[in-house]
């Protein structure tokens, strides 16, 4: 309960609603993306997945001059290199998400992430590799999503909640080209 209540509490302070008027494309880069999303919205909104993509690491948060201006999906690979999930697929081109730049997102009404442990790829729209994890699968998925009463993530559901904190932010590594319209 105190957790909820400091919780609540910040986002009055942060603002996790957008009732200023942001530049277009802004909306929040960098920060927790399940901190607000499974928090503020409809539950057929929550996020199962979410991250910002920046033209180089380092660069500041909502700094939209450095954030990958390109529509980003998520696919992930098993071991044998198979694809156990891709956005492409399941998140709509319409979705208002794809107005914030460089910012990466499923959600949980699109279906749920496959648990398992596996190489994150981020795709432009026409399946184009912008960025990848290493090359083996790294990243374990559990089906525990981040919710106000669940702020663990280490699920890495939630990319922004360790990259830029305590690893560098998500940054095209393949092909930088590909974050620019």
């Amino acid at each position: 309960m105190k957790n909820t209540f400091i919780l609540l509490l910040v986002m009055v302070f942060m603002g996790c609603e957008e009732s200023v008027e942001k530049p277009s494309g802004f909306h929040f880069q960098g920060t927790d993306c399940m901190k607000c999303h499974n928090v503020d919205l409809a539950e057929s909104s929550h996020q199962t997945f979410g991250g910002s993509m920046f033209l180089v690491p380092g660069a500041n948060n909502d700094d939209l001059t450095n954030s990958c201006n390109q529509d980003l999906y998520m696919e992930l690979k098993r071991a044998d290199g198979t694809v156990a999930f891709d956005s492409r697929v399941t998140t709509k081109s319409t979705d208002s998400g794809f107005k914030a730049l460089g910012n990466i997102f499923t959600l949980k009404r699109d279906g749920e992430i496959p648990i398992g442990v596996y190489q994150v790829r981020i795709l432009s729209a026409d399946g184009s590799e912008v960025a990848q994890s290493s090359s083996t699968p790294t990243h374990t998925f559990s089906g525990n999503y981040k919710t106000v009463e669940n702020d663990n993530d280490s699920n890495r559901y939630s990319c922004n909640a360790c990259h830029g904190v305590s690893t560098s932010q998500l940054f095209p590594n393949t092909d930088a080209s590909l974050c620019r319209k």
